[in-house]
């Protein structure tokens, strides 16, 4: 297993996923990253959006 991918490259891959109009195992592919670990970063994504809880490098305030 490599290094923990960063917030930044979580942000881009899933913005990527939902703007791309690619399937999710083509982005996945591409970005080197599972399936599985794809589809869960949205679903994060997208809890948090519906929460208002924004990742770190966006609002450093919530560190």
């Amino acid at each position: 297993m490599g290094p923990k991918p960063t917030a930044e490259f979580r942000q881009e891959v899933v913005r990527v996923a939902l703007t791309s109009g690619l399937s999710r195992k083509q982005i996945a592919m591409g970005f080197e990253i599972g399936f599985s670990t794809l589809s869960r970063w949205i679903k994060e994504d997208a809890g948090s959006r519906k929460s208002g809880i924004k990742f770190r490098t966006q609002n450093p305030k919530l560190i």
